[in-house]
């Protein structure tokens, strides 16, 4: 199968180095990334294959070739998977807006967020959150300044005194607070 071409040209603008794949097995759409810090795709098979063949080997068993390298390929094509295209659930999804806006969203914050963004953004959040607590707390204590009646009963129980005053204005003759 063949992906749209004009799927190919937006995800080629996102990022040069993705590309679709049709996953046969899994009957679906997978986004690749072109690994460019390993040798190439045939060198990895090869020199993995040498290795799995000497330690199947040494086990007694007898692989072909062919399809051990077949095998590793596969595994090895996987590790360059960014996304496959599918529903939380694991359904499969054309290749549509939905693909190419999850990919902006991760290449965004894969570009765009290092180790010092995110604890420079961490700062700013705790930053914020105490001004807002010390203007929270300067705001309770200029209307605790500004409410006599609160202020007078604070003082009558800082002197030991009964409260002269409620909610509803002074207490009655006799009535204990």
């Amino acid at each position: 199968m063949k992906p749209p071409r004009w799927f190919l040209k937006r995800l080629k603008a996102l990022d040069a180095d993705l590309g679709v794949e049709w996953l046969p097995r899994e009957k679906m759409w997978a986004i690749v990334q072109k690994l460019w810090n390993t040798p190439s795709l045939e060198t990895v098979t090869r020199r993995t294959a040498d290795d799995a063949l000497v330690a199947l080997a040494k086990q007694g068993k007898i692989v072909a070739r062919p399809q051990l390298e077949r095998a590793i390929y596969i595994q090895v094509a996987r590790r360059s998977i960014v996304l496959r295209v599918e529903e939380r659930d694991g359904t499969p999804l054309p290749l549509d807006q939905r693909t190419l806006r999850r990919l902006e969203i991760m290449a965004y914050y894969r570009r765009n967020r290092y180790a010092k963004d995110w604890i420079a953004a961490s700062d700013n959040e705790l930053y914020e959150a105490k001004l807002v607590r010390e203007r929270a707390i300067a705001n309770i204590w200029e209307d605790v300044r500004r409410d006599k009646v609160f202020e007078q009963c604070v003082s009558d129980m800082l002197h030991g005194l009964q409260p002269r005053y409620h909610v509803g204005g002074p207490l009655p003759e006799g009535a204990a607070a």
